[in-house]
C-alpha cells in the first residue's frame, strides 16, 4: 500500500503554525526511539508520496493558532493506493453492508463520544462477529506485541468494559483501547489531559501498532493472504 498527502493551503493562508508532515526513523542514533528526521512544510499544491508501511513511520506535528480570534484551518487531502489486486477483494466486504440489506431499516448505531481525554481513531463496521472468540484472539495478539519494538514497550490489559482491551505505552503518556461492540470495532486513544498530551514517541509507535492490528483483523476475517495464485502448486 502506498499513500500521499496533498496540501490545499499554507500555514499563512490557514492561520496556523505547526502542522508539518514528518517521517521518523524507528530508532535514533543513541539507540532510543526515533524522532522526526524529515519535515515537510505545508504549501498549496505540495504533495508527499510514500509507501505506507512500518518502513515509513510518519505523522503530523500539532497545529497552533497563528492569529488570535481566528480559527486555524489546515487543509490536506490524504490518499491511499492499493498495489496488490487481491486486496481489492478483501477490503469491500470488511467494511460494507451485507447483501440484501439495502431496503432494511438500519439499526440504531452505538453512540461514540470524543472527549478531551478520549479521541476516536478508528470505527470499523462489521457484518457479524463472535465477540468472545475475537476478543481472545486479539488478546493473544496484543500480548505478543508487548515487546515491540523493544522489551516492555507496551502493557496489554483488559479494559473497564468486558469487551475492551487496552495497550498502555511505557512512558505512560497515553494508551489505546479496542472495544468490540455489536456491529462495530472502535479504537480510541486515551490521555490524561491534566498531566500531558500523548508523547511523539507514543504517536509513532501507536501508528505501527495500529497498522499491525489492522493486518491481524484482516487475517482473522479472511485468512492470511499468501503469495501465488492459490492453486496449491
Amino acid at each position: 500500500v502506498a499513500a500521499s498527502i496533498l496540501y490545499l493551503n499554507s500555514q499563512q493562508s490557514g492561520n496556523y503554525d505547526g502542522g508539518e508532515f514528518y517521517w521518523a526513523d524507528m530508532f535514533s542514533n543513541n539507540g532510543g526511539l526515533g524522532e522526526p528526521s524529515v519535515i515537510v512544510t505545508p504549501k498549496e499544491g505540495r504533495m508527499a508520496f510514500f509507501t505506507a508501511g512500518v518502513e515509513n513511520l510518519h505523522g503530523a506535528l500539532p497545529v497552533e493558532r497563528r492569529v488570535r480570534d481566528e480559527e486555524p484551518r489546515r487543509l490536506a487531502l490524504a490518499m491511499w493506493y492499493v498495489t496488490d489486486e487481491r486486496l481489492e477483494e478483501v477490503i469491500p466486504p470488511f467494511v460494507g453492508r451485507p447483501e440484501g440489506d439495502d431496503n432494511e431499516e438500519e439499526e440504531e448505531e452505538d453512540v461514540i463520544i470524543d472527549t478531551p481525554s478520549q479521541k476516536l481513531l478508528m470505527k470499523i463496521p462489521i457484518q457479524s462477529m463472535k465477540t468472545g472468540a475475537l476478543k481472545l484472539s486479539l488478546w493473544f495478539h496484543l500480548v505478543k506485541q508487548q515487546s515491540n519494538p523493544t522489551k516492555k514497550s507496551w502493557q496489554a490489559n483488559e479494559g473497564v468494559d468486558e469487551n475492551m482491551l487496552t495497550m498502555l505505552y511505557r512512558d505512560h503518556s497515553a494508551l489505546f483501547s479496542i472495544t468490540l461492540q455489536k456491529n462495530v470495532i472502535t479504537i480510541h486513544r486515551h490521555v490524561d489531559v491534566h498531566v500531558r498530551p500523548a508523547s511523539l514517541q507514543y504517536q509513532l509507535q501507536e501508528s505501527v501498532m495500529l497498522h499491525d492490528l489492522l493486518d491481524e483483523l484482516v487475517k482473522l476475517a479472511f485468512g492470511k493472504l499468501e503469495d501465488g495464485d492459490g492453486d496449491g502448486d
